[in-house]
C-alpha cells in the first residue's frame, strides 16, 4: 500500500501568471460524491487480442477517436479516480509526453456501484472498448476499460490540476469542427487537437477541466444543460445584443461548451437555472460525450450572476396598420399546465400587443399526445383563447383544417397543425370559401371577381410527397378594412434528419434540406402564381420555416420575389431560436413586394434564451401599413 495524502480536493487549475491580473484567486471546487466503502472489485478474467499489456492511459486513447489498443486485454493501468458514477469511474493518469495532446483520462466501466472514491489511486486490468453512447450511429465512440479488476493503491490523493480551457490554458478552436476528414473521423482525417475542435475535445475526453469565467449562451434546458462561452465570451464569433451568440452555416461556433448535470444529479443536485447572458462563476467537471456532443459533467454547481435579461413589449400598433404574428406553441394541448398556458396568453396579450392575427404552430389535437382517433383541436384552441381573455386579451377566433390521424409528423398521437387565431375587432375577417379538407389543395384563382384562393381557409398542395408525414402549410383569404390579404401559416420540416456539428461524420450533411426546398419549392409556386395574376397582391407566408436566411428552401421562396423582413434586422439581431448555444433564425414573415416599404418588423425576444420559456422559439411580428 503506498502512502495515503490527506487531500482530496480538485487543485486550482495553473494558469500563466501573466494572462491575468487579479486579486481574486478562483473558486476551489471539490468532488461531493457521498462517501462508499472503498473495495477491490474483481471481474471476470479480460478477454481480448493476446496476451495483457501494460498501458498507460494516454496510450490507451492515443491520438485518435478510436483506441489504437481497441479489444486489447490491458493490465497495470494507474491513475487517481476523479469522478465517480453508479456504474463506473473516470481515471485519470499521469500527463502524456510529446507534441500532440492526447488525453490522460479514461472511464471505468463497472456496471454497478465501483466501490472506489476520487482521490483513490488504483491499478486498473480489463478490456478496452469503444462505446458508442444510445448505440446511435451519430455518435462518437467514447473509450472506456471494460470488466475491470481494480486494486486501490491508496486513498485520499490528490487529484489531477484541472486543464483550463480556453484564453488562459488550452484555447478551444474555433474557426471549425473539422476541415479534414471525409465521411467517418473514426476511420479519416488528421488528428489536430490544436486546429480541429473535434479533436480539441477528444484530446479531453475523460479529464478533469476548468472552464473559466462561463457566460451562458444557451439557457438551462429540461435536462439540465447549460452551454456556455468560456472568458466571458472574449474571442468568440459574433455576440448578438442580448449576450447569446449568432451562429450561421458558415459558423457552428465550435467553442461553445455544454455544462451537464449528470454527475450531480447522481447526487440528487442540478445545474442552476441560468439564462443567455448570465455569468457562471467557473466550472470544474470532466470531458464527457453523449447525444451528439461533447460535454463536461459538472461536479460542483456553479453561482448565477443574472444579466437581468428583459421581455420585451411591444407598444400598439399604428392606426391603419394590421399586426401578424407567428408563434410555435410547443406542442400545446387541453393537458397544457396553467404555467404554460398564462405564459403564452402573456406572450400574446403583454408581448406582442394582442395582433391582428396569429399563425400558431404545434397546435395539438384535444387528446395531446395520447394516441387515439382525435383530430380535432378545436378544445386546443378553446382553451388558449380562454387564457387570453383572463390576460386581459380580445377573444380571439380559430381556424385550422383538421388533418389527416397520424400523417402530419410531430410528436406521437398529437396531430400537430398550424392554425390561425385572428381578431374581428379591429377590422379583420376571414373571408371562408369552399370546405377545404386534409386532402384538397386550395389554388389562386383570377377573374371578373378579382383574385381568390379557390379553398379559404384550406391546405397547400396536401398530397404532394413533399408534406408527407410533415405539416401542411395552411392558406387563408382575410379582408382588413376592406383590403384583401392572403396568409400562409407554415411548418416546414425540422432538422431532425441532420448530422450533428460534433457528430462521427465530417463534415455534416444536412440531410433535411431537400425536403424543405421542395415544402418552399410548392408554397413559392402558390405566390408565384397570386403576383403572375395579381402584380400588387398582398400575399404573407410566415410561420417556423425551420431555416436560415441563406438556406436554399428561403432561395425557393425570395427567386418569386418574396421578402423576408428578418432580413432589415441588424445581422446580430436575426434569430428566434438558441439551438445547443448557437443563436438561429427558424421563424420568418415574408411579404410580397407591395408591402415591402409599408412593413415594420420586431423579432420579440421572450422564450428562446429563458430557462422558463413557454415556447423554445420566439415569436415574430410584422405590422403592414394598409389603411
Amino acid at each position: 500500500m503506498l502512502a495515503v495524502v490527506a487531500c482530496s480536493a480538485i487543485p486550482t487549475p495553473v494558469r500563466d501568471p501573466a494572462s491575468r491580473q487579479s486579486a481574486e484567486a478562483p473558486p476551489t471546487f471539490t468532488a461531493t460524491v457521498p462517501a462508499k466503502p472503498t473495495t477491490t472489485r474483481a471481474a471476470e478474467k479480460p478477454v481480448g487480442r493476446g496476451t495483457p499489456i501494460v498501458a498507460r492511459i494516454d496510450e490507451i486513447q492515443g491520438a485518435r477517436h478510436r483506441s489504437p489498443l481497441e479489444g486489447r486485454a490491458v493490465d497495470g493501468v494507474e491513475g487517481i479516480v476523479t469522478v465517480t458514477r453508479d456504474t463506473g469511474f473516470f481515471l485519470q493518469g499521469s500527463a502524456a509526453t510529446g507534441t500532440v495532446a492526447i488525453s490522460s483520462g479514461v472511464f471505468v466501466f463497472t456496471n454497478r456501484e465501483p466501490g472506489v472514491e476520487p482521490g483513490d489511486r488504483v491499478r486498473v486490468s480489463g478490456l478496452v472498448a469503444e462505446h458508442r453512447p444510445g448505440a446511435e450511429r451519430e455518435n462518437l465512440t467514447v473509450t472506456q476499460i471494460v470488466t475491470p479488476r481494480i486494486e486501490t493503491l491508496a486513498r485520499g490523493v490528490a487529484t489531477p490540476t484541472a486543464v483550463v480551457i480556453g484564453a488562459h490554458g488550452r484555447p478551444i478552436p474555433s474557426r471549425h469542427v473539422d476541415d479534414d476528414a471525409t465521411g467517418d473521423v473514426e476511420a479519416s482525417g488528421v488528428f489536430e487537437p490544436t486546429d480541429d475542435a473535434i479533436d480539441f475535445f477528444e484530446s479531453l475526453e475523460g479529464m478533469l477541466v476548468w472552464v473559466e469565467d462561463p457566460i451562458v449562451v444557451g439557457p438551462r434546458t429540461r435536462f439540465g444543460e447549460v452551454v456556455v462561452l468560456a472568458d466571458g465570451g472574449a474571442g468568440s464569433g459574433e455576440r448578438t445584443p442580448r449576450g447569446g451568440i449568432l451562429g450561421t452555416r458558415a459558423d457552428a461556433n465550435p467553442e461553445r461548451i455544454t455544462l451537464d448535470d449528470e454527475v450531480l444529479r447522481d447526487t440528487r443536485r442540478s445545474m442552476p437555472s441560468a439564462n443567455v447572458g448570465d455569468a457562471l462563476t467557473s466550472v470544474v467537471g470532466v470531458l464527457d460525450y453523449a447525444f451528439n456532443s461533447y460535454r463536461v459533467q459538472v461536479v460542483d454547481p456553479p453561482r448565477v450572476t443574472s444579466l437581468g435579461l428583459a421581455r420585451p413589449s411591444l407598444p400598439p400598433p399604428r392606426d391603419g396598420e394590421i399586426a401578424v404574428a407567428t408563434l410555435n406553441v410547443e406542442n400545446l394541448h387541453p393537458g397544457a399546465s396553467a404555467e404554460k398556458l398564462n405564459g403564452l396568453a402573456d406572450v400574446i396579450v403583454k408581448h406582442l400587443a394582442a395582433p391582428d392575427l396569429v399563425a400558431l404552430e404545434e397546435v395539438q389535437d384535444n387528446s395531446g399526445p395520447r394516441n387515439d382517433d382525435e383530430v380535432d383541436a378545436s378544445q386546443t384552441a378553446r382553451i388558449l383563447i380562454g387564457a387570453i381573455v383572463r390576460r386581459g386579451g380580445p377573444a380571439y377566433r380559430y381556424h385550422d383544417i383538421v388533418p389527416e390521424d397520424g400523417k402530419d409528423g410531430g410528436q406521437r398521437g398529437g396531430n400537430i397543425r398550424t392554425g390561425f387565431l385572428y381578431r374581428v375587432d379591429r377590422g379583420l375577417n376571414l373571408v371562408q370559401r369552399g370546405a377545404g379538407d386534409a386532402w384538397s389543395p386550395t389554388r389562386f384563382v383570377g377573374g371578373a371577381e378579382g383574385l381568390r384562393l379557390s379553398l379559404s381557409p384550406g391546405r397547400v398542395a396536401p398530397m404532394d410527397r413533399a408534406f408527407a408525414n410533415s405539416r401542411k402549410p395552411l392558406a387563408a383569404e382575410f379582408t382588413f378594412r376592406d383590403r384583401t390579404v392572403f396568409v400562409f401559416a407554415c411548418h416546414f420540416t425540422a432538422k431532425l434528419e441532420d448530422q450533428p456539428d460534433f457528430g462521427r461524420f465530417q463534415p455534416p450533411k444536412r440531410g433535411s434540406d431537400e425536403r424543405r426546398v421542395a415544402q418552399a419549392r410548392l408554397v413559392g409556386a402558390d405566390a408565384s402564381n397570386a403576383l403572375r395574376l395579381s402584380s400588387d397582391a398582398n400575399v404573407i407566408v410566415m410561420g417556423d420555416l425551420n431555416d436560415d436566411l441563406e438556406s436554399p428552401a428561403m432561395a425557393e421562396l425570395t427567386r418569386v420575389g418574396l421578402v423576408p423582413l428578418m432580413g432589415a434586422l441588424a445581422p446580430n439581431e436575426r434569430y428566434s431560436y438558441v439551438f445547443r448555444g448557437n443563436s438561429v433564425a427558424l421563424d420568418h414573415i415574408l411579404v410580397s413586394p407591395a408591402l415591402v416599404p409599408r412593413s415594420r418588423y420586431f423579432s420579440v425576444h421572450v422564450n428562446a434564451e429563458f430557462a422558463d420559456g413557454t415556447s423554445d422559439h420566439d415569436p415574430q411580428v410584422a405590422r403592414i401599413e394598409l389603411g
